[in-house]
C-alpha cells in the first residue's frame, strides 16, 4: 500500500486523488534545457511537488547569468532575475529544493530545448511544438512569434506530466474531493416543511435530499457537506498507477512541425484583452498576456472569487502562501503591475452573472441589447458590461457551462474573438468559438446551459481533482491561440485542442449545418437559459 502524503499541505488537497504525492515528492528529476526552458521546467515541477523529499536537479546548457525574458520567470521573481536567482526564489515559494547538476542515480531526464541526452525531449519552433521520446532529425528553425513563450509553457507542462507517467506515479482513476453525509429524522411526513427546516441552514455549504422514513411518518434528509480530509480516507483505497506509453514524435503546437512561417501582421491596434476568471488556466494564460500587450495593448482581468485558498496553490501559477485570504483580483493585480509596470492594467473583483434572461421576441421587443444581459439586474458598478464591449479578444476561464454560454452570447454581439478553455482532472480543452465555427449551444446542446459549477473554493461548490499540468497546458493554450489570432487572425481558426491525462489531439470543428440559425437567437432562446436560482458565476477551478 502507498502512503498517499509525506506532509499535511493543503495545497496538495486536489491532486492527491490522481497522483501518489509522496512518491512524487521523493523521486528524482532532470531537467535540462537552456536557461529559460530549464527553469520554465524547474518551476513546473516544482509546482506539481517534485524536490520536497528528494531534490531536483536542474542542468543549465548556456548562459546561467543572464536575465531571463520568459513571461513566468519575469512573473515569478521580476523581469532582471537570472536563472541563480530564479532558482532561489523557486526555492523559497515551492518550499522545496533545486539544485545545479545534482548526481540522482537512476533519474528521469527530462529536456526542453535540450542539446544533452534526455528521455523525453520537447521543443517549440514558432507556432510549432512537439515532444518525443525519440531521436529528433529536426530541430526547427528557432523561430520565435507571439504564440512561442506561451506554447513554451504548455510544452513544460507536457513535459512534466509525461514525468509523472513515466515515474508511476498517476492514478488510474482520480478521486475528486470528498463529502460526510449526515442523516437526520424531521418529525413531519411533508418534504416542504422538511426543506424550511434544514435547507436554509446549509443554503450552498451542502445538498440537502429528502426522502419519506419507511414508516411514512417523518423525512429522512441527507445533507451533504464538503470533507477537506481526503488525505484521511485514501489510504484504505486499493489505487493503480498507469504504465507509460511509447510516445513517438508528438505535434502539440498550433502548427505542423515544419510548417513554412507565414509573414506576420503587426499587433492591431487597439488591442483590449479580457481574461474572465483569474483561478487555474487564467493564473496561466495571464502573464503570457500581460507580457504580450505591454506597451501594445490593454489586458482586463475579472474574478469574482472573495479570497485565494491554500488549495489554489497547486495549479495557479500566479498566487502564494503569501497571497492566501486576498482576493484573486487584488492579488493578480498586484503581481501583474510589479512585473509588467507599463501595462494598461483594469483588474475587477466581479462575478459573470444576470438574475433573468428573456426570450429572443421579448428583447426584440423592449429594444435589450444582448450585451446588458451581462449587468441585468446587477449589483456590480457596470465595470464587466464596459469591459465586454470594448473588448477584442475575450478569454473564458470559468467553470461553468451556463456562466460560458452567457459570454458567448456577449462577444456574438460585439464582435470580439472568443477563446474557451476547461479543465477538470485529466481533461483539458482549448476551442475557439465564433459565428462561422459555432457557440456554446452548436457544441454541446442544451448542456450550454448548465448551472452546475466545478469550484477552485472549497465550500459551496463541487470540488475536482485538478493538477497544474493539465491548468497549466490549457491556460498558456488559450494564450497562445489568442496570440496566434492576433498575428494571423485566418490561422487553424476551427480548431480545438483536447487533453487527457497527457495526450494531447487537435481537430477541425464547424457549425453543425443542423443549427442554420443565429447563433444570437438559439443561445437566448432556450428555457433553459432562465435563472430562478443562485446566479453568480464563479471562474474556473
Amino acid at each position: 500500500m502507498r502512503a498517499v502524503q509525506s506532509a499535511n499541505d493543503s495545497r496538495f488537497a486536489r491532486q492527491i486523488g490522481m497522483v501518489d504525492q509522496a512518491a512524487l515528492e521523493a523521486s528524482s528529476l532532470e531537467l535540462v534545457g537552456p536557461p529559460e526552458q530549464a527553469i520554465l521546467l524547474a518551476a513546473m515541477a516544482a509546482q506539481v511537488g517534485f524536490g520536497r523529499t528528494t531534490p531536483l536537479s536542474i542542468e543549465i546548457e548556456g548562459d546561467a547569468d543572464a536575465p531571463l525574458h520568459h513571461p513566468i520567470a519575469r512573473m515569478l521573481a521580476g523581469p532582471e532575475a537570472c536563472a541563480e536567482a530564479q532558482i532561489s526564489h523557486l526555492n523559497e515559494r515551492f518550499q522545496c529544493t533545486i539544485g545545479r547538476n545534482l548526481a540522482l542515480p537512476g533519474a528521469l531526464r527530462i529536456g526542453l530545448h535540450a542539446s544533452s541526452p534526455v528521455d523525453v525531449l520537447g521543443w517549440v519552433d514558432g507556432d510549432a511544438s512537439v515532444i518525443t521520446d525519440a531521436p529528433m532529425l529536426e530541430y526547427g528553425n528557432g523561430r520565435h512569434t507571439l504564440s512561442t513563450p506561451a506554447l513554451l509553457t504548455a510544452n513544460a507542462a507536457a513535459l512534466v506530466h509525461q514525468a509523472l507517467l513515466r515515474l508511476g506515479l498517476v492514478s488510474d482513476l482520480s478521486i475528486s474531493g470528498g463529502w460526510v453525509v449526515h442523516k437526520v429524522r424531521i418529525e413531519t411526513s411533508s418534504a416542504e416543511e422538511a426543506a424550511s427546516v434544514v435547507g436554509h441552514a446549509y443554503g450552498d455549504a451542502g445538498r440537502v435530499t429528502f426522502q419519506p422514513t419507511a414508516d411514512g411518518a417523518a423525512i429522512l434528509a441527507s445533507v451533504r457537506v464538503p470533507h477537506t480530509g481526503l488525505d484521511e480516507v485514501l489510504p484504505s483505497f486499493r489505487r493503480t498507477f498507469r504504465e507509460p506509453s511509447p510516445l513517438g514524435l508528438c505535434n502539440i503546437g498550433l502548427r505542423p512541425w515544419g510548417y513554412e512561417l507565414p509573414s506576420q501582421s503587426p499587433l492591431r491596434e487597439p488591442l483590449d484583452v479580457l481574461v474572465v476568471g483569474a483561478g487555474g488556466l487564467g493564473s496561466w494564460a495571464i502573464p503570457h498576456l500581460a507580457d504580450m500587450l505591454e506597451g501594445a495593448g490593454a489586458l482586463a482581468v475579472v474574478d469574482g472569487d472573495a479570497e485565494v485558498e491554500p488549495s489554489n496553490l497547486n495549479r495557479q501559477i500566479l498566487f502564494s502562501h503569501a497571497d492566501v485570504g486576498r482576493s484573486k483580483a487584488r492579488a493578480a493585480e498586484s503581481k501583474i503591475r510589479a512585473a509588467w509596470p507599463r501595462l494598461d492594467l483594469v483588474c475587477k473583483e466581479a462575478f459573470l452573472n444576470e438574475t433573468h434572461l428573456p426570450n429572443t421576441s421579448e428583447m426584440e421587443a423592449e429594444g435589450v441589447s444582448l450585451l446588458d444581459l451581462l449587468n441585468h439586474n446587477s449589483q456590480q458598478d457596470g465595470a464587466l458590461k464596459d469591459l465586454v464591449a470594448r473588448s477584442t479578444h475575450v478569454l473564458s476561464c470559468l467553470d461553468s457551462m451556463h456562466a460560458r454560454s452567457l459570454l458567448n452570447l456577449a462577444t456574438h454581439h460585439t464582435g470580439a474573438l472568443l477563446v474557451n478553455g476547461a479543465c477538470e482532472g485529466k481533461h483539458g480543452l482549448v476551442e475557439m468559438l465564433s459565428p462561422d465555427t459555432g457557440c456554446m449551444r452548436c457544441r454541446y446542446g442544451d448542456a450550454a446551459f448548465d448551472h452546475e459549477v466545478v469550484s477552485c473554493t472549497e465550500e459551496g461548490r463541487r470540488p475536482i481533482a485538478a493538477i497544474a499540468t493539465v491548468t497549466a497546458w490549457a491556460g498558456s493554450m488559450m494564450a497562445a491561440r489568442a496570440a496566434l489570432s492576433i498575428s494571423d487572425r485566418s490561422a487553424a481558426a476551427r480548431t480545438r485542442w483536447t487533453w487527457f491525462d497527457g495526450q494531447i489531439t487537435s481537430m477541425d470543428v464547424n457549425k453543425p449545418p443542423w443549427f442554420n440559425q443565429d447563433c444570437r437567437l438559439h443561445l437566448v432562446d432556450a428555457d433553459a437559459f432562465v435563472v430562478t436560482g443562485d446566479t453568480e458565476q464563479a471562474v474556473e477551478a
